[in-house]
C-alpha cells in the first residue's frame, strides 16, 4: 500500500492496484481590479410612447433629455413613424466639422431606456442599424438569453456611443425608483386615451375621463383634473411633458446612483451595464483579498460542476391551511456566502464507486473540516421513506426537463456540502465514482457584512438601502455565468440559413429587422462564410455560439470573463442545506411545512424567538400571519392575511394580469378535481 505523487498526477494503490488516482487542474485566477479615478456622468435618456390601435403598438412619440436639455419628436410632424425614430437617433449622433476634423456632441456618452431591452429597442433597432451602415459606423452588440446588454456603435476615428437598459441595472420600476432615490415622481397620465383610432393626435378638449387612466385612485384624478381649471387638455403637449419628465426622473436617478457607487465603492457605470457585473466589480475592487485565489474554471471541469448548479428548493405539502404562518429567511444566499468557498486549483479524481465513508485518503472522514472537500458525483440512495427529501436532480417528463427532489437511486454531482448533510442528518446513502476536490477559503464575507451593515442601518426610503440590498444579492449569479459567449451578428436570408444548418454552429435566437437598404454588414462573421455576396434582403439579428471555439480547455478567454462557477455553485449548496437544517429542526419539532420556496416556508405554528430576527442574517422573519392559504403547486399560490389583504403569486403571470384576472376564492376553486382557469 502506497501513495505515487508523478508531477501533477498522484496514484493511491491498495494491494498493489490502483484504487485513486487524480490530477491537478490548473486555471487562471480572478484578479482585483484598482478603483476608478474619476466618476463617469455622461448619460442621456430616452422614452418612447405608445398607442395600440387594432392590437398594434404605434410609438408616437418620443423624447430624449441629455442633462441639460429636452427634446420632442411627435408622430404628427413627420409623415410616418421611422421618421419620427429616426429624427431622434440623428439627433444624438449629432457633429460638427473643424479643421477637417469631425467632433460628436455626445461622443462617449451612455444612452439609456427603462426596460429598452424588452420594449424601446423593438422600435429603434432596425433603424439604428440603419443610420449606422448608412454612416460607415461599426455595431458590436452584447446580448445575453433575451436581453440586449449593450449595442456601441462608433467609428475608427474615436467616436462611439453606447445604448443599454436602465433596468438591468436598476431593477424596479422608474416610479418605484423615484421613491428609493427621492428623485421628482413620475407624473400621470391617460394611457387609454390615445388607444382609440378616433382620437386625433392633435386633440384639444376636456380632460380624458377617470376610467382612462391606470393605477390611480379618484381623489388622484381630481388633483390632476383640477390643475386645468377648466382650460383645454392638449394631448401633444402633455404627452411630451409626460415623456420628458420621464427622461429626466431616469436621468436623476442614474446621477445619484452613479454618485453614491462612486464616492462609496470607486466603481463608475461606464463598465458596468448590469446589477450582476456592477456587484462583481464592487467585489473585485474593494472586497478581493490577495490571498484569495478564486479560480476562473472552464471546459471539461465547467461543464461537470455545473451539473451542480441547480436553484432553490421549492415544495408544496400540503395544499390548504388556515391559521398559518408565513416566514422569509433574511439574505438566504448572502448567508451562504459567508461560508468557505472552493479556492484554488481543483483536483481531478477517479475511485471504483466505493461507499463514500471509505473515501478517506490523507483525511480524517469523522472530523467535518477534514473531509474531502469539492463536487463529487456519486450513486445516490435515499431512505426508503422521506416526508422531505432534500437533494434535487432533474429528470425528463414529457413538457421538458424538472428539477425535483425524489426518493430511491440514481447518480448525480453535487456538492460535498450538500452531500454531507444528507448522510448525517436524513438517511442517505451515497457511493462515489469521480470528482474535483479543493481547497477552501472564506472569500465574500466581508463584502456581505458591509452591504448588509449598510442596508440594516439605513432608512428604506434612502437609497443607500436600496443599492445595498442590490449589490449585495446580485454576486452570486454573476460568478455562476457561462465563460463561453455567444456572438450576435446581422445577417441577411442566404447567411440566415448557413448558420442554422452549420452543425458546429448553435443559434439561440432570431431578432427579424425588415427589409433595411444598408450599405455594409457587420464585418465580424466574414471569416465563417467567405464566398457569401450579401443581397440586402430582409435581415435578422442573430445571436449564436460557435463551438469551436471551445474545444478542450485550451482557448482563450475573454479577459472581460470573471466567473467561477465552483463558488456560485458552492453558494447554493450552502443555502440548500441551511434550508434543510431548518426543515429538520421543523419536523423534529412537531411543526407541519404547507409551503417552501427557496429562503421562506408556511408553517402551522410559529417559530421560537431565538430563530426569528428582522435584521440579523440568517434569521427568519414573519412576513405575515395568514388566516386561509393556498398552494397549487410550486410559485402558485395565494394567502389571506390576517389584515385583510390577498396576496396571490403565480411563476409566469405579471401583478397586472394577476390582480385583474385573479382573487383568493378563485385560486381556491381550483383545488377542485377537474377544476381549470
Amino acid at each position: 500500500n502506497f501513495t505515487r505523487k508523478i508531477k501533477n498526477f498522484t496514484y493511491v494503490y491498495k494491494d498493489s492496484k490502483i484504487i485513486f488516482k487524480s490530477e491537478t487542474k490548473s486555471f487562471k485566477k480572478i484578479q482585483s481590479i484598482n478603483p476608478s479615478k474619476k466618476n463617469f456622468t455622461k448619460f442621456i435618456t430616452f422614452d418612447i410612447e405608445t398607442r395600440t390601435i387594432n392590437n398594434k403598438m404605434i410609438p408616437y412619440c418620443l423624447c430624449i433629455f441629455d442633462g441639460k436639455t429636452s427634446y420632442s419628436f411627435y408622430l404628427s410632424e413627420y409623415n410616418s413613424v421611422d421618421q419620427m425614430v429616426l429624427a431622434a437617433i440623428k439627433l444624438l449622433f449629432t457633429n460638427h466639422k473643424k479643421d477637417d476634423t469631425i467632433y460628436y456632441k455626445y461622443n462617449g456618452y451612455i444612452v439609456y431606456a427603462h426596460n429598452f431591452s424588452r420594449f424601446d429597442s423593438i422600435f429603434v433597432l432596425n433603424l439604428l442599424i440603419k443610420y449606422a451602415n448608412e454612416n460607415n459606423f461599426y455595431i458590436n452588440i452584447i446580448k445575453r438569453d433575451s436581453d440586449l446588454i449593450n449595442i456601441s456603435i462608433g467609428s475608427l476615428n474615436g467616436f462611439e456611443i453606447n445604448f443599454r437598459d436602465s433596468y438591468l441595472l436598476l431593477l424596479g420600476s422608474l416610479r418605484n425608483l423615484a421613491k428609493s432615490f427621492k428623485v421628482e415622481d413620475k407624473s400621470i397620465f391617460p394611457y387609454n386615451f390615445v388607444n382609440n383610432p378616433e382620437i386625433d393626435l392633435e386633440f384639444i378638449g376636456n380632460v380624458p375621463e377617470f376610467t382612462y387612466f391606470s393605477n390611480i385612485n379618484i381623489e388622484q384624478y381630481n388633483e390632476y383634473a383640477s390643475k386645468f381649471n377648466n382650460k383645454l387638455w392638449n394631448l401633444k403637449l402633455q404627452t411630451i411633458k409626460y415623456c420628458v419628465q420621464d427622461c429626466k426622473v431616469l436621468y436623476r436617478i442614474l446621477i445619484k446612483f452613479s454618485n453614491e457607487i462612486f464616492n462609496d465603492l470607486g466603481v463608475t457605470l461606464k463598465f458596468t451595464p448590469t446589477i450582476s457585473s456592477l456587484s462583481l466589480r464592487t467585489f473585485l475592487t474593494k472586497f478581493l483579498s490577495s490571498k484569495v485565489e478564486i479560480p476562473i474554471i472552464v471546459g471539461d471541469t465547467f461543464n461537470f460542476i455545473q451539473q451542480s448548479y441547480t436553484g432553490g428548493h421549492v415544495d408544496v405539502y400540503r395544499c390548504h391551511g388556515y391559521d398559518l404562518y408565513h416566514y422569509d429567511v433574511n439574505s438566504l444566499y448572502p448567508t451562504a456566502m459567508i461560508k468557505a468557498m472552493p479556492c484554488g486549483n481543483p483536483k481531478y479524481f477517479e475511485v471504483n464507486n466505493i461507499p463514500l465513508e471509505d473515501f478517506v485518503f490523507e483525511t480524517n472522514f469523522n472530523d467535518p473540516l477534514k473531509r474531502p472537500y469539492g463536487f463529487f458525483e456519486v450513486e445516490v440512495t435515499t431512505p426508503d421513506y422521506l416526508e422531505h427529501p432534500v437533494l434535487q436532480t432533474r429528470v425528463l417528463t414529457k413538457d421538458g426537463y424538472r428539477t425535483v427532489a425524489p426518493l430511491g437511486t440514481w447518480t448525480g454531482v453535487y456538492s460535498s456540502t450538500e452531500i454531507y448533510n444528507a448522510l448525517d442528518n436524513f438517511g442517505y446513502k451515497f457511493k462515489i465514482k469521480r470528482g474535483f476536490l479543493f481547497d477552501r477559503i472564506v472569500m465574500f464575507e466581508d463584502f456581505v457584512k458591509y452591504f448588509y451593515n449598510m442596508k440594516c442601518n439605513t432608512p428604506k426610503d434612502n437609497p443607500r438601502y436600496f443599492i445595498a440590498k442590490l449589490i449585495m444579492n446580485s454576486l452570486y449569479g454573476k460568478m455562476g455565468q457561462d465563460y463561453k459567449m455567444e456572438s450576435h451578428v446581422i445577417v441577411d436570408e442566404d447567411e440566415l440559413m448557413d448558420l442554422i444548418q452549420n452543425k458546429d454552429i448553435q443559434v439561440s435566437s432570431v431578432i427579424d429587422l425588415g427589409k433595411v437598404d444598408i450599405k455594409n454588414l457587420n464585418e465580424n462573421h466574414s471569416s465563417l462564410f467567405p464566398d457569401i455576396v450579401p443581397s440586402f434582403n430582409s435581415l435578422s439579428l442573430i445571436s449564436y455560439l460557435d463551438n469551436n471555439k471551445y474545444l478542450g480547455d485550451n482557448f482563450e478567454l475573454l479577459n472581460s470573463f470573471k466567473g467561477s462557477i465552483s463558488a456560485a455553485s458552492e453558494i447554493v449548496a450552502e443555502a440548500r442545506t441551511d434550508m434543510a437544517l431548518k426543515i429538520k429542526y421543523l419536523t423534529d419539532n412537531g411543526y407541519i411545512i404547507y409551503y417552501m420556496d427557496t429562503d421562506c416556508f408556511v408553517l402551522n405554528k410559529p417559530l421560537p424567538d431565538w430563530m426569528v430576527s428582522s435584521k440579523e442574517l440568517g434569521k427568519l422573519k414573519l412576513e405575515c400571519k395568514v388566516n386561509e392559504g393556498v398552494f397549487l403547486a410550486p410559485k402558485v399560490y395565494g394567502l389571506k392575511t390576517e389584515d385583510g389583504k390577498e396576496i396571490i403569486k403565480v411563476k409566469g403571470l405579471s401583478r397586472d394580469t394577476i390582480s385583474r384576472d385573479l382573487d383568493f376564492e378563485t385560486m381556491k376553486s381550483l383545488l377542485n378535481k377537474d377544476k381549470s382557469l
